[in-house]
């Protein structure tokens, strides 16, 4: 409707403004809608992943309906703190800081631009389900139809960075299922 209605005056079209506040506070912590948070670490992966899809089936839309009439530009803004280790002559620190990095924008960009999500948060999610008993990964993995209409659906990046951390390991025992777990970080300011 709104490519219908606008195509013809508006250029640049974001699909999601940072999708990764939506599922952290939908469907994670809970105090977004829809206020989910019994199921943590599970829902907001899937949410993601429905997230990822439906943007880059609004995009691959725009790319073949509108974009030869109009001519115009369909990205995505997500956003992230960036990291530094808090420590920088530990190993672990400066690990964990780019882990982070990856947990927060990666898993979003990755799959928009590579066509998937980055292998150390498949990796480390799916061996953190697997020690948890799960049957498969908690991060929903993407059919390879999927990973062909993600990958490039983006004509620009939009960013939204508001402050910076500083990044050291923290240990998580696997009984604790949760996105935060998941990726093992302690923030702090300086």
């Amino acid at each position: 409707v709104c490519f219908n209605e606008f195509g013809n005056i508006v250029k640049y079209w974001i699909t999601f403004n940072e999708p990764f506040q939506t599922v952290m506070g939908g469907w994670e912590n809970g105090n977004w809608p829809p206020g989910l948070h019994h199921n943590k670490g599970r829902d907001v992966y899937v949410a993601a992943k429905n997230i990822l899809i439906a943007h880059a089936k609004v995009y691959r839309l725009y790319e073949e309906m509108y974009k030869p009439l109009y001519g115009g530009n369909v990205g995505i803004t997500l956003n992230t703190d960036w990291f530094e280790p808090f420590d920088e002559t530990k190993p672990s620190h400066v690990a964990i800081a780019e882990q982070s990095q990856q947990f927060r924008l990666g898993l979003w960009a990755s799959p928009i631009f590579k066509g998937d999500y980055p292998e150390i948060c498949k990796n480390i999610i799916g061996n953190r389900s697997e020690a948890q008993g799960f049957e498969s990964s908690r991060l929903p993995p993407f059919t390879a139809e999927e990973k062909l209409i993600l990958k490039g659906s983006a004509d620009f990046f939009g960013l939204n960075m508001y402050t910076s951390d500083l990044a050291h390991p923290i240990w998580f025992p696997n009984f604790l299922i949760s996105a935060a777990s998941d990726n093992g970080a302690f923030y702090t300011k300086d």
